[in-house]
């Protein structure tokens, strides 16, 4: 006399699906989500079963921060957008960071980190410069303006509205990612510029083109997100395809070559 819905999806290049079981007709029904669907619109199956939004957290507010630490005698930063204030007295800050990243290592051995956060006058080049590449084989300070925070931290200066210190008080293994949680030890105000959100630099910074040119004499492979590195092993990649691991959409993708 009534039904259940059981929605099987598997984001990425393959197709979800959608059973309903009904116990009054013994039947089991299944539909398959069209491209619309996968995109996020709505998806019914007899009027009955509808499938989760897909991309609902990309309407999700972010800021934009350079993470640093570092331990003994290396340092590391890198691009996040996934921190909060998470706590008051005292008050803390939660942040969480890509397994893959090598920032988050330093962090784990260390116990501090600083947080920069930036500006909506900071170029995209600067962007590129912490999140693009990888501090296990680049010193991404050098050259720079920073200073060294309480912690003995180096933090951006340039483009950067505050720094946040903390010193980490717990730690949580989330799967994908690494979630920080730590006591502010130090907080400065750096300029009054506004701070950048990830929706403006969506908007306002990152090339529209990002990723979807690529030269002429050399041959894409796969595609590789720039927010946690997940690898899309197909020279093709579809404009609604949203990445498996983060959820982020193809225009954060760029071309990995041959």
């Amino acid at each position: 006399y009534g039904q259940i819905a059981l929605n099987i999806v598997n984001f990425g290049p393959h197709i979800g699906y959608s059973y309903v079981v009904s116990f009054y007709h013994k039947e089991i029904h299944r539909s398959d989500m069209s491209s619309a669907a996968r995109k996020g619109r709505q998806f019914h199956t007899g009027g009955c079963a509808k499938l989760m939004e897909v991309n609902v957290l990309s309407k999700m507010s972010y800021g934009m921060y350079i993470l640093s630490s570092k331990y003994q005698d290396r340092s590391s930063a890198c691009v996040v957008d996934a921190c909060i204030q998470a706590g008051s007295d005292p008050n803390k800050v939660l942040v969480s960071v890509m397994h893959k990243n090598f920032t988050r290592k330093v962090i784990e051995k260390s116990g501090v980190f600083c947080l920069a956060i930036l500006a909506e006058n900071c170029p995209f080049e600067m962007i590129k410069h912490f999140g693009y590449q990888t501090s296990r084989n680049v010193d991404k300070f050098d050259g720079l303006t920073t200073f060294t925070d309480i912690n003995g931290v180096p933090c951006l200066l340039s483009y950067v509205c505050a720094s946040i210190s903390v010193r980490v008080t717990d730690i949580i293994d989330i799967g994908s990612h690494t979630v920080f949680i730590g006591k502010v030890k130090d907080q400065k105000l750096l300029t009054n510029a506004m701070p950048m959100t990830y929706a403006y630099y969506q908007a306002n910074v990152k090339p529209k083109d990002l990723g979807k040119s690529a030269d002429a004499d050399k041959k894409i492979v796969a595609w590789r997100c720039t927010v946690c590195g997940f690898v899309y092993n197909d020279p093709v990649l579809p404009d609604d395809y949203l990445c498996p691991v983060c959820g982020q959409p193809s225009s954060d993708f760029v071309p990995v070559y041959e």
